[in-house]
């Protein structure tokens, strides 16, 4: 699914997810945007917020929301 998601991303926003990885590492929240393809191949910005935390057995969680904000990042 991971790889899935991944191929919708556009590849100059990969960074923008990549610093991700530290936010895992040290379980702090996150604030990103990003365009992603949408089905039809149209672009679309995407505000992703959410928070890490890990479980008794040190297994990372990841839970957050994902928001179109397309229209706010056109205005």
């Amino acid at each position: 699914m991971l790889k899935k998601f991944l191929r919708c991303v556009h590849p100059d926003d990969f960074y923008k997810l990549a610093s991700i990885s530290r936010n895992i590492q040290t379980l702090e929240h996150f604030h990103i945007q990003y365009r992603i393809y949408k089905a039809n191949r149209s672009i679309i910005w995407v505000e992703e917020i959410g928070s890490i935390t890990a479980n008794a057995e040190g297994k990372k969680i990841i839970d957050g929301v994902i928001f179109d904000v397309t229209e706010k990042n056109s205005a």
